[in-house]
């Protein structure tokens, strides 16, 4: 629909009548003039609208003919042609990879313009996904793009919590049916498992997270039983599976650390949801708060050499294993065992591939310790991820004999009368 003004200018104050029609009949029926005839006092002005409504695919011309009582005919040149709205995406669903959970990332999506028609169009996060954790924002959201143009639709994301993610968005282009974009994709963040138990005992949250994954460890357990074709083959899976609870409180089963460890991320990641959303649409969220995601409080693991003999060393081997599927770097601080009697072989580890185990040796030296216990902390801090502890204890014994009795009747007594033995890593 197009629209125009005419003016009656004449002088003196008189009044000129006019009309419209098509000149040509031959594509006139796809034009349609509002008004069609009508008076103009002197200075007055008329809007005349014309509409074009063609068939699909088709072009029309014609000349409309404005009659002036008394006075010229006035010619307009009318022409139409009806076309459909056509667009075309350089991609419906991205592939995100393989990324850091707490990271931004950002991709890319062209929609283009194929047709002859100038439309509008709209982008929004499908209302369904609105609440699921993460930040997934679109930039520009609403705009027009001319016959032939283009448009750049940037979109920025940070999955927020590990594990697999797919977001949808909407895509409406004139008034044409909606169509979706997908984002697809897959994080994780850089861990660290030891093969040491953790202690967990009066630890109210970590209880019931082990009781939680414990029971579904269970259930799952419970339904490959039942598929399974043969009485022999189902022995051998509890044999494999079944746990080794040493004591209340222990965790000894590096696969139940491992999950754990992840929800404690995904629960620490969705307390923080508001914060990163709070940022929007004007800015995303800061390096510092992305990276808090994975400062975590976790269970300590324990080592505990038990007694050691006065002037002795006792040694234990550690495996340190990247469960991750990427390369995982880490820095144990060895300045927290100066002057306690431990130590141990290394203090930085870069890029340990996946699934690839180093060997970590931890010594006691018990010569230059009083006697009695030592208990010290050993933080792992792992890059970009969270840190784990390894709570080192010893109990130094210093032996003495006495010799007692009377007469003919002598004993001997050894000071302290028994010894104590404490955990040791367990090989998996």
């Amino acid at each position: 629909m197009r629209r125009f003004k005419i003016r009656n200018g004449e002088e003196p104050a008189t009044a000129l009548r006019e009309s419209w029609d098509p000149a040509q009949p031959l594509g006139a029926e796809a034009f349609s003039i509002l008004p069609q005839s009508g008076v103009l006092q002197p200075g007055e002005r008329q809007q005349v609208s014309f509409t074009f409504s063609g068939h699909l695919n088709t072009t029309a011309s014609v000349t409309a003919l404005c009659h002036v009582e008394g006075g010229p005919t006035y010619e307009v040149g009318l022409t139409g042609e009806a076309s459909y709205l056509s667009y075309s995406l350089s991609q419906r669903e991205i592939n995100c990879g393989f990324q850091m959970f707490n990271n931004l990332h950002h991709s890319t999506v062209t929609l283009a313009n194929t047709g002859k028609i100038e439309f509008k169009w709209m982008l929004n996060l499908s209302i369904a996904e609105q609440h699921l954790p993460g930040v997934f924002v679109v930039n520009p959201t609403i705009g027009s793009i001319a016959p032939g143009g283009k448009q750049v639709l940037k979109f920025f994301y940070m999955p927020g919590v590990p594990g697999a993610f797919s977001r949808t968005f909407q895509l409406k282009v004139g008034g044409l049916d909606p169509e979706n974009i997908c984002l697809k994709g897959e994080t994780f963040f850089p861990m660290i498992s030891v093969n040491l138990p953790w202690n967990i005992e009066g630890n109210e949250k970590y209880e019931q997270l082990i009781k939680h994954l414990q029971q579904y460890s269970q259930r799952k357990k419970s339904v490959e039983q039942k598929k399974t074709q043969t009485p022999r083959t189902q022995i051998l899976k509890m044999e494999n599976v079944k746990p080794r609870v040493p004591d209340s409180g222990i965790v000894p089963n590096t696969q139940l650390q491992i999950k754990m460890v992840t929800m404690l991320i995904e629960e620490a990641a969705l307390e923080l949801q508001e914060m990163l959303i709070s940022h929007l649409p004007n800015s995303f969220p800061d390096k510092e708060l992305c990276q808090s995601l994975v400062k975590v409080e976790l269970p300590e693991y324990v080592l505990d050499m038990g007694t050691v003999r006065k002037g002795y060393t006792e040694r234990r081997t550690l495996m340190i294993t990247n469960p991750g599927r990427m390369p995982v770097s880490f820095q144990v601080d060895v300045s927290a065992l100066q002057g306690t009697g431990f130590r141990v072989n290394l203090d930085q580890i870069q890029s340990l591939p996946h699934r690839h185990t180093i060997m970590l040796e931890v010594c006691f030296e018990s010569a230059h310790r009083a006697r009695g216990d030592v208990d010290v902390l050993l933080p792992i801090e792992v890059a970009k991820g969270p840190t784990y502890n390894i709570r080192l204890r010893a109990t130094v014994l210093e032996l003495s004999l006495h010799l007692s009795g009377q007469g003919l009747e002598a004993r001997l007594e050894f000071s302290p009368p028994a010894l104590k033995m404490g955990w040791t890593p367990q090989w998996r």
